[in-house]
């Protein structure tokens, strides 16, 4: 379950009174740390008493406030989305001098899973996502400072919105091969 980022009150704002000193050191009202959402699986109502919040010499303007907000803090089932990956959306980078790269499709592409609110990934399309596979960064993890010929399993790296998380880690088979040059006779 995620927080929806959507939270309602009433009232949403408050007219409040005391001495200029006292109102110049109050902007806003945070109850934000009332509100203990860890393990929430349904949105969380509640009431909260703003007069513990006052600080000293300031008081509610309007006499008819009874100093509480209900506060509605929404939350949905966090969603999933499984994507397979589109060859022709494959980015090879920073291939070494010398050597050719190509992904190798041995069985069936692999799948991609976010997981975020159901707004957030339903943006998402098998078409349209776009993966990186870093040559040079692959050799960075793996402290590796030259390249062998052959087939090598490299993570792929996707530029992802907020709200939208990878589950699992991507890799695919990339063939490198040697650039011979040929002699002229």
């Amino acid at each position: 379950y995620l927080l929806t980022g959507v939270v309602e009150a009433d009232p949403l704002t408050v007219k409040i009174a005391g001495n200029p000193e006292a109102l110049s050191r109050m902007e806003k009202i945070t109850i934000s740390e009332e509100l203990n959402m860890t393990g929430a699986e349904a949105s969380l109502e509640t009431t909260v008493d703003l007069e513990t919040k006052l600080k000293s010499g300031i008081i509610f303007a309007d006499e008819d406030f009874d100093g509480e907000a209900q506060v509605i803090v929404y939350v949905e089932e966090e969603q999933e989305k499984n994507l397979t990956l589109r060859r022709e959306n494959l980015q090879i980078l920073n291939v070494p001098e010398g050597f050719t790269a190509e992904v190798v499709i041995e069985q069936d592409m692999p799948a991609l899973q976010v997981k975020g609110l159901a707004a957030d990934i339903s943006t998402l399309r098998e078409s349209t996502l776009k993966g990186i596979i870093d040559v040079a960064a692959w050799m960075e993890q793996h402290q590796s400072e030259s390249l062998n010929p052959g087939i090598h399993s490299i993570p792929v790296t996707f530029e992802l919105s907020e709200g939208q998380d990878a589950s699992n880690e991507v890799s695919v088979e990339v063939l490198f091969s040697e650039i011979m040059e040929a002699e002229n006779e």
